[in-house]
């Protein structure tokens, strides 16, 4: 199960969490509410059921982070089982995959919001108004534009000095990805008391913390915005390093994203430079430009060759 997105993740889907080499039992979970079932006894119907209520009420055991239906959790779920039962098969565990002949969910439509300035500035503030752990994470998912798992779930053991290192096993891509931290990033993560491995923690490192639905509720609403998601502040990060004149191919690689032109097809095959220096100067240049938002100060803008 290692190859889909991330074992932490695919292991909370599923009813488990992660503490150290071990795997700890959900209440409630998934794994919970089928521990007394034989596998075989699962059935085209249990598994319709738990994706509907996925999609309408959330993933058993977890803490809802978006209100209403959602068909990403939906899909999520779906992606998780079906490779599961896939696997029992191929095992021989089971005579038939339960799985099959339930109509997957659609992909949602790709969405396009970002934050304007004045919205960046209310979220910071905002932000500031949570826990600790909470606000610097919050800050970091629109500093650095990586996505939530990453950044909730990131490890000392992947700081050093000026970079983070995020390892294969935690990225979708399962590429390991080297984000450069601007001094507004190295400045928000050293106020972080140190718990543990798991920097933002509120277990005494045991587990990661959630960005959950009221959190999202109290940004949005500072904001005076409309519904904007957490995924939209990695998209506000692109958009807004475009307009500061980032080179698109260096966008793609603060994202960790293999599918722009320096990086697809044979181009990806033989380009292995990770463009660190790029990264660099492009994400200082964000930073310095959101903290001018926030501080009401024009910030000094520096060309991107000269930082380089």
């Amino acid at each position: 199960m290692r190859e889909t997105r991330g074992p932490e993740e695919t292991a909370r889907l599923l009813g488990m969490r992660i503490v150290g080499d071990k795997l700890e039992v959900i209440p409630k979970g998934l794994v919970d509410r089928w521990r007394d079932r034989p596998i075989t006894e699962i059935t085209g119907d249990d598994i319709f059921a738990l994706i509907e209520e996925c999609r309408e009420r959330g993933v058993p055991g977890m803490e809802v982070r978006n209100e209403g239906p959602s068909d990403n959790r939906a899909l999520a779920m779906f992606a998780r089982v079906s490779k599961l039962f896939g696997w029992l098969l191929s095992k021989r565990r089971i005579k038939a995959n339960p799985c099959m002949g339930i109509a997957r969910t659609k992909p949602p439509k790709a969405r396009d919001r970002t934050l304007i300035d004045e919205e960046i500035v209310a979220f910071w503030k905002a932000a500031e108004q949570e826990q600790p752990e909470f606000s610097a994470a919050l800050k970091l998912l629109l500093l650095t534009g990586q996505r939530l798992s990453e950044v909730t779930d990131m490890r000392r053991s992947e700081l050093s000095d000026d970079l983070w290192t995020i390892p294969g096993a935690r990225t979708k891509n399962h590429k390991e990805h080297v984000v450069p931290l601007s001094p507004l990033a190295r400045e928000i993560l050293a106020s972080i008391p140190v718990a543990g491995d798991l920097v933002f923690s509120v277990t005494g490192g045991r587990t990661p913390i959630i960005i959950n639905t009221k959190i999202r509720e109290r940004l949005v609403a500072a904001t005076r915005g409309d519904g904007w998601r957490i995924h939209d502040l990695r998209r506000t990060c692109a958009t807004e390093m475009a307009r500061l004149k980032v080179e698109p191919h260096v966008i793609e690689a603060v994202l960790n994203h293999m599918s722009g032109p320096a990086k697809a097809g044979v181009a990806g095959i033989y380009n292995k430079w990770a463009y660190l220096p790029e990264k660099t100067a492009a994400l200082a240049r964000w930073a310095t430009h959101v903290e001018g938002l926030v501080s009401g100060k024009a910030a000094k803008v520096v060309p991107i060759r000269a930082e380089a």
